[in-house]
């Protein structure tokens, strides 16, 4: 499957380590280290150098959407036994994921109150900029009294 002339899956061949780090936009160290941990089966070339098809590369994706969302190894590691056990296991893995996802709505939160004063400072410093008053004049917010910059 391609787009633009670009290959956008590993197809039948599977993609080499080089290729899937970048596409995944990881080391190959890191690559590596989830095989060796388990979170990821990569299969061999007859050369013994390493092939990841469509499914791994499907399991890296996830792995590192979690790792990249603040997931840690240990919760990853307990996710793919709970896969490698089977059906069974869906209600603790929902529980995860959900526990997980929980986790990253209060961050969010939280980085949109830091994004907001953030703008607020860039605000107060471009008017100052511009001429359109001084910092003394808006310079007020409860955060700022707490927290001088």
């Amino acid at each position: 499957m391609t787009t633009s002339g670009r290959q956008t899956g590993p197809g039948a061949a599977g993609w080499d380590i080089a290729t899937t780090a970048d596409r995944l936009g990881v080391s190959a160290h890191t690559l590596r280290y989830y095989e060796r941990i388990g979170l990821v089966r990569v299969e061999r070339d007859a050369s013994g150098r390493r092939r990841y098809d469509a499914a791994s590369v499907r399991r890296l994706v996830f792995l590192t959407r979690m790792r990249t969302s603040g997931m840690p190894i240990r919760d990853l590691r307990r996710y793919v036994a709970l896969v490698k056990a089977g059906r069974d296991t869906v209600p603790e893995r929902l529980s995860l994921l959900t526990e997980h996802r929980d986790g990253l709505r209060t961050r969010i939160d939280e980085l949109r109150l830091a994004l907001s004063a953030t703008e607020y400072k860039i605000t107060v410093y471009t008017r100052e900029l511009e001429g359109q008053t001084t910092v003394d004049d808006i310079d007020t917010s409860e955060t700022d009294k707490e927290n001088p910059s």
